[in-house]
């Protein structure tokens, strides 16, 4: 796997600056600190679970005030989830 150190990015120099700046102020982390603090990784053990993040995610631009409708917010699945076609193919969880 590639990493932003072997790839070419014309912003390298950077964002590696940036994420070992972040690091610094976590005494947790070691080298590079990408996610911001209060994204929790939790562990999909239901598919009722599983179906409340999902809807969780397709209401945020609804909460935001972006749009009416989970389905019309453009970069949601949530349109494919309501038989409609979005910008990238999506098999629904059943």
């Amino acid at each position: 796997m590639a990493t932003i150190q072997e790839e070419p990015e014309s912003r390298q120099q950077w964002l590696l600056h940036r994420f070992e700046f972040n690091a610094r102020l976590n005494p947790k982390v070691r080298h590079y600190k990408v996610w911001q603090e209060g994204n929790e990784a939790k562990e999909i053990y239901s598919n009722d679970f599983l179906d409340q993040k999902l809807g969780y995610l397709h209401q945020n631009p609804v909460r935001a005030e972006w749009v009416n409708e989970p389905e019309h917010y453009r970069y949601s699945s949530a349109s494919n989830y309501a038989d409609a076609e979005g910008l990238l193919q999506v098999e629904p969880l059943e």
